[in-house]
């Protein structure tokens, strides 16, 4: 006779990899991402595509993670000025490829209840960019 189990009822979290991706934010928008009840998020790499519009202004592109109000990481990135598109990688993964790479901020587990804030400091509300959030969902 077969028996089956349910590998949730051993305590064992189940994973799935997610690609989450907000698109056309406003430069002086924050984007924010919850981690649901029931889950956790590793970070596993993210990655902002900064449009900057033709006024001057220094940007910097901000990654938090936070524990309701208190800052649990953080992570700016060098000065962004005028006219510029450039993405910000924030991976240990995309070393090698086009952009910035901040290593140290992935590998991070977000709790039930944390979320991921990305903040363009600086922002404009005629700079635009996207968020490409690569996570491993921990579900229990």
């Amino acid at each position: 006779m077969t028996q089956s189990i349910n590998i949730t009822d051993l305590g064992v979290p189940v994973a799935r990899k997610d690609v989450i991706v907000q698109a056309d934010m406003a430069g002086n928008a924050d984007y924010t991402l919850a981690v649901p009840a029931g889950q956790r998020y590793k970070l596993l790499s993210v990655m902002v595509t900064l449009d900057t519009d033709a006024n001057a202004g220094n940007r910097f592109v901000t990654l938090r993670a936070l524990n309701g109000a208190q800052v649990k990481m953080e992570n700016v990135g060098a000065v962004i000025i005028v006219n510029e598109l450039l993405s910000r990688w924030f991976s240990e993964a995309f070393a090698g490829l086009t952009g910035v790479v901040y290593n140290g901020f992935t590998g991070a587990i977000l709790d039930p209840g944390e979320s991921l804030v990305v903040d363009v400091v600086g922002g404009l509300a005629g700079d635009r960019y996207t968020v490409v959030a690569e996570v491993l969902v921990l579900v229990r």
